[in-house]
């Protein structure tokens, strides 16, 4: 007889050996699983878009696709509903540190600012604002990185800045008691070395730790004249042409960068102030940015993290992943921008828009594998050959009072304005007639998208220009831009900068257009435009000075590298969402089928394998997309959404091919024969003498009954 002793022993080896087994079954299978992975993304990374990885994959390679336990429908409509995208921002702060800190050597503390940061991040949500406020699949989460640089890049800007101001004390006409204004590159220069450093950096890792995008938060030393502190700002012109009398950006204290993923804000610059006069939102007050001054100096270095941390979220908000406008963003590779001139003169007017420029401006930002040619071209065509354009400007023409500001006496006078709703909805009636009568004529291709700008350039002068709603000189739906240009001396604006009112000119909008075109074709909001969740769409203008065509703010055409990344973004995430919905309406039709909720033998019979297996590579493709764009890697999660289409098709056709199979359908063969064709008329032929021989045998036999006697 064998003791229990004996027994537990035998047990606990069979079970150490079964174990062992198991162990090692699953570190075979996951090996093949992460090769499987890692070939499908070789395949679709290294490849052309024309081209199904899935045909490319070795049939032991397919299996392991199979092997995937995601068989519950619920969790596979849940992970495609909510995409995780991770973004790293890194925050760096210069001057914290050291003998010139805010607070007598007393170093800012990196724990609670990012303490503060991680409290706020749970507010970011991936929205679609136009027609109305919906969210999409796509989870954006931030990381926060906090970091201090070292107290040789603060020397290094303390250098430059002192030096800036020797320059500007030297200039001819300087007074001391006036704002000191330094061009932005004073500091610039010295963050991009910071950030082409840190960018050298993540190549030699190949890629580990990747931040998305820096933000750099400076404290230099104050600058002074003797034992007075004197007042700064930065202005966004190009070196030389800061003192010239023309147009000019309104100055400010931060800078985003147009060719490196960074922004820097210098605290102790301003107090600024700019943005919509009283009454609007978003407005920039001196409190709207930390500084230094507003604090006690024995409590600066805690007091001021929390309106920090603050500054740095309102930063993410605007630019690390800003909403959408509108989910009409189109895929194809040919984009041809067509501007067309409806003029009011007898001959044409001055060609006050930069059509290069703007072609330029799109080309060198945002030509990808999947846009390859961007073209913009201009039309022109007058009033008086044109009906069309005359109906479309008359029914958007109204008539509004309107009072100057700032005056002792309020006198009312009467504005004309262009009613944005009404002008779209007379241009979508009369677009094809307009394009015809100026002669455009674009042949189908299902490759190229012609996009419309229509610029009405009215000869009226006079001190006030005509605007679109009485506000703006372009503006974007999703299927055209409008744009109005008049001969003005100037345009009235409720924006402000330095408490004087801001006035654009009311003939030149090139920066207009280019900044509807980004709206309309790319969904791109203005930097002032953000989403929270509990207050919905809001307005901060902090960000709308230095590198933006957004707003009478700034007057360059620059792109920051933030726009230039939501623009690319957009037009993947557009398509996402495209195909997250074709499978989830595959997923509900399959659930309705299957009695336990689960893609088994009995919902998909004889598919279930094939269905299996495209189901994980989506599921996988869509994860690896969203992973890269949360990295900023817009090109590479194109592509993996690219490749996902041909999963989609197949889904879709296995899903109709089991539908016939379950429902039965009636299929037209598509065949003719020559019975099918001639049977009625011959039919009808032979049937006319037979109707003819019965009428007359039913006669003779009624004749006959009536003449009998009985």
């Amino acid at each position: 007889m064998v003791s229990p002793f004996i027994k537990i022993i035998y047990l606990l080896t069979a079970l150490y050996f079964c174990l062992r087994a198991s162990s090692e079954s699953e570190r075979r299978m996951l090996f093949v699983k992460t090769r499987a992975r890692t070939l499908l993304s070789q395949l679709v990374l290294n490849s052309s878009y024309g081209r199904d990885p899935f045909t490319h994959l070795k049939q032991t390679l397919r299996q392991s696709w199979r092997l995937e336990s995601h068989r519950n429908i619920s969790r596979l409509k849940s992970f495609f509903l909510n995409v995780p995208a991770r973004i790293v921002v890194a925050i760096k702060l210069i001057g914290f540190v050291g003998p010139d800190s805010l607070q007598s050597g007393t170093p800012l503390s990196t724990d609670l600012l990012h303490k503060h940061l991680e409290t706020l991040q749970r507010d970011l949500h991936a929205v679609v604002l136009q027609p109305e406020i919906q969210h999409l699949a796509v989870q954006p989460s931030i990381d926060f990185e906090v970091s201090h640089l070292g107290v040789g890049v603060a020397q290094q800007i303390n250098h430059e800045m002192n030096r800036a101001m020797e320059a500007e004390k030297a200039r001819p006409g300087w007074n001391q008691h006036e704002e000191i204004q330094l061009n932005y590159q004073t500091l610039d220069r010295v963050i991009e070395e910071q950030e082409q450093i840190s960018q050298g950096m993540f190549q030699a890792s190949k890629g580990e730790g990747k931040t998305s995008w820096t933000v750099y938060l400076i404290n230099p030393k104050p600058l002074s004249l003797g034992d007075k502190q004197l007042s700064y700002v930065y202005t966004y012109e190009d070196p030389g042409l800061e003192k010239l009398p023309v147009s000019k950006s309104c100055p400010g204290s931060l800078y985003v960068s147009s060719s490196l993923p960074y922004l820097w804000v210098d605290i102790r610059a301003g107090p600024c102030i700019y943005g919509p006069v009283g009454g609007h939102r978003g407005q920039v007050t001196p409190h709207s940015f930390p500084h230094p001054m507003f604090y006690k100096s024995d409590m600066v270095t805690k007091a001021i993290v929390p309106d920090l941390a603050a500054m740095v979220w309102s930063a993410c908000q605007h630019m690390a992943w800003p909403p959408m406008l509108h989910k009409e963003v189109d895929t194809r590779e040919n984009l041809h921008i067509q501007i067309i001139h409806m003029y009011d003169s007898l001959a044409p007017p001055p060609d006050r828009l930069d059509q290069l420029a703007i072609q330029t401006t799109l080309r060198n930002a945002l030509t990808t594998e999947v846009l390859k040619s961007i073209e913009v071209s201009e039309a022109w065509i007058s009033f008086a050959h044109c009906d069309a354009c005359v109906n479309s400007y008359t029914m958007a023409l109204k008539l509004h009072t309107a009072q100057d500001d700032g005056k002792a006496f309020h006198q009312s006078r009467t504005v004309k304005v262009l009613d944005r709703l009404a002008v779209h909805t007379a241009l979508t009636e009369h677009k094809d007639d307009i394009m015809a009568y100026a002669g455009l004529h674009f042949a189908e291709d299902r490759s190229k998208r012609v996009f419309p700008v229509f610029v009405f350039d009215i000869s009226e002068g006079g001190p006030h220009g005509i605007l679109i709603d009485g506000a703006v000189k372009a503006t974007a739906f999703s299927d055209m831009a409008v744009a109005v240009s008049s001969q003005a001396e100037a345009v009235s604006s409720h924006f402000m900068c330095k408490y004087s009112k801001i006035k654009p000119p009311a003939g030149e909008v090139t920066r207009e257009i280019l900044a509807a075109i980004l709206s309309a074709v790319w969904a791109v909001p203005d930097p002032a435009v953000h989403y929270s969740a509990g207050s919905g769409q809001g307005e901060d203008y902090r960000w709308s000075v230095g590198n933006t065509p957004f707003g009478p703010l700034s007057h360059r055409m620059t792109l920051t590298a933030p726009l230039i990344q939501a623009a690319k973004r957009n037009t993947v995430v557009s398509l996402m969402e495209k195909l997250i919905k074709r499978i989830t309406q595959l997923l509900d039709a399959f659930e309705v089928m299957s009695f336990n909720g689960r893609l088994d033998q009995d919902s998909l019979r004889d598919q279930r394998d094939d269905f299996i297996i495209r189901i994980t590579m989506a599921e996988y493709k869509l994860e690896e997309a969203g992973k890269m764009l949360g990295k900023w890697n817009v090109g590479d999660a194109s592509r993996m959404i690219r490749s996902m289409i041909y999963d989609v098709n197949a889904l879709e056709s296995m899903a109709r091919k089991l539908s016939r199979k379950v429902n039965g359908q009636m299929l037209c063969e598509g065949k003719t024969s020559v019975l099918s064709v001639w049977w009625a008329p011959v039919g009808a032929v032979l049937a006319w003498p037979l109707a003819v021989w019965v009428r007359t045998r039913l006669r003779s036999v009624y004749s006959s009954k009536q003449g009998k006697i009985y």
